[in-house]
């Protein structure tokens, strides 16, 4: 989750190593796609059932990568499996995946930069093999962030 200092600057910061180790190690030793093992951890972390994984790696590049996308699909299967708490303030999937993007941008920005011809951040394709365990580190937080879940 990005903490905002008083400049109204964002930092993104890391916070689960041993989801970041599983999700490469997926990547790396079993060779998968960072989408598909984004999907595979989701399931493994309990976030999405089993019979979603389909559906969630069943989708187009958005303006940043594959596994950008793929974050959406999660929460929002997420979104659909886990009921809303009584007395809790209503969490909308888009606010959480704004919130994503934004702490995913941010951390791009601290740790990269290639830009594109207008500015904005651009990943590389084969960048997405780095930046999907800190993705799904950041998606985590995000989730984790709000009790009503």
């Amino acid at each position: 989750m990005a903490d905002k200092y008083s400049d109204g600057t964002y930092s993104a910061e890391l916070k689960f190593p041993n989801v970041r180790i599983h999700l490469q190690d997926l990547v790396l030793r079993e060779k998968q796609l960072p989408s598909h093992a984004m999907a595979k951890s989701a399931v493994h972390f309990g976030l999405i059932p089993e019979e979603s994984i389909e559906k969630v790696v069943s989708v187009k590049p958005t303006e940043l990568c594959l596994c950008m996308a793929t974050a959406a699909n999660i929460i929002e299967e997420y979104f659909k499996g886990v009921p809303q708490r009584s007395g809790f303030p209503t969490v909308d999937f888009e606010q959480v995946l704004c919130e994503i993007f934004r702490d995913a941008k941010t951390h791009l920005k601290e740790v990269t930069v290639i830009t594109d011809h207008q500015g904005e951040i651009a990943l590389r394709s084969h960048d997405c093999y780095r930046f999907a365990p800190t993705l799904f580190d950041l998606m985590l937080q995000q989730l984790l962030r709000y009790p009503g879940l």
